[in-house]
C-alpha cells in the first residue's frame, strides 16, 4: 500500500496524471455532489475552512497531499483515483491491510 501511496503522490505533486479525461478538482467536485454534500460539510470532515476548500475545487490552491488523503478516507475511494492516476474509483485502505 505505501508503495501506491508514494506512486500517486509523486504523480499527484509532478501533475503527471494518467488520466487526464477528468482532473483532480473535477474528481473531488463530483464526489462531494455525487454525496450531495455542501463545501462546507466537507471541508469539516478534512480540517479547512469552507474557503480553502472552495479554493481547492475552484484550482486557485493546489490540494495538499494531507487534504488528498483525508478527502479519500471520507469518501472511501482511493487516492489513485482522486488524483488521476487510475479510473477506478477502488476503496480507501482499510487500517491493518
Amino acid at each position: 500500500m505505501a508503495k501506491n501511496v508514494l506512486r500517486c503522490v509523486l504523480h499527484f505533486v509532478t501533475g503527471a496524471f494518467y488520466n487526464q479525461d477528468m482532473s483532480y478538482i473535477e474528481r473531488i467536485k463530483a464526489l462531494r455532489k455525487e454525496k450531495k454534500k455542501r463545501q462546507r460539510e466537507v471541508a469539516e470532515q478534512i480540517f479547512v475552512s469552507q474557503r480553502t476548500y472552495s479554493d481547492y475545487e475552484s484550482g486557485r490552491i493546489r490540494l495538499p497531499v494531507d487534504s488528498l488523503v483525508r478527502l479519500a478516507k471520507y469518501y472511501d475511494v482511493s487516492v489513485d483515483y482522486i488524483s488521476g492516476a487510475v479510473p477506478e474509483k477502488g476503496s480507501f485502505p482499510k487500517e491493518g491491510s
